[in-house]
């Protein structure tokens, strides 16, 4: 599950989960940052994961000229092979007369030295309300959560749950 959110600062996040028919409930606060560059390949697979719920929808609704240009603008933005996008290898100048720019290169570059990167970085948090004794989500049954790489990853999927659940209140 891949989420995305927009803007930055102090954020309430609250788990919820129905365990062997009893409601189970975890809060804690994280800080999400304006930018986060630590995973940057965590970019490519939100857009592909965006991709493939926009195709779902086309397969269940039938395709729209929005839903489509979706499609092109993110297999586009992201250098994504879609069912509306390809890819062209060409020779350096062509790019050049064309006036095309080298995204992909640079993008893979970027995740490259992020993950060379990741073995001997310290891992990050992103809690706010860490306690002693206890990590994120307190007396969760699942091990792992909020740690390494995941971490900034799970608390924006969250953060996106939840803005998106008030936007259907509205």
């Amino acid at each position: 599950m891949f989420g995305r959110y927009n803007g930055s600062g102090e954020l309430g996040i609250e788990l919820k989960a129905k365990i062997s028919g009893e409601q189970k409930t975890w809060s804690t606060t994280a800080q999400l940052p304006e930018t986060d560059q630590d995973n940057p390949e965590l970019e490519r697979l939100w857009a592909l994961s965006r991709v493939d719920g926009v195709m779902e929808q086309i397969r269940e609704t039938g395709e729209t000229e929005n839903l489509r240009q979706q499609v092109v603008d993110l297999g586009t933005a992201y250098s994504l092979v879609t069912d509306h996008t390809s890819m062209l290898v060409v020779q350096d100048a062509v790019l050049e007369n064309q006036g095309i720019d080298k995204r992909n290169a640079d993008r893979v570059q970027r995740e490259r030295q992020a993950q060379q990167q990741r073995p001997s970085a310290p891992v990050k948090t992103y809690q706010v309300d860490r306690k002693a004794g206890g990590g994120m989500f307190k007396g969760l049954p699942s091990p792992g959560i909020g740690s390494g790489p995941v971490g900034p990853l799970f608390i924006g999927v969250l953060a996106w749950l939840n803005r998106r659940k008030k936007m259907q209140k509205d």
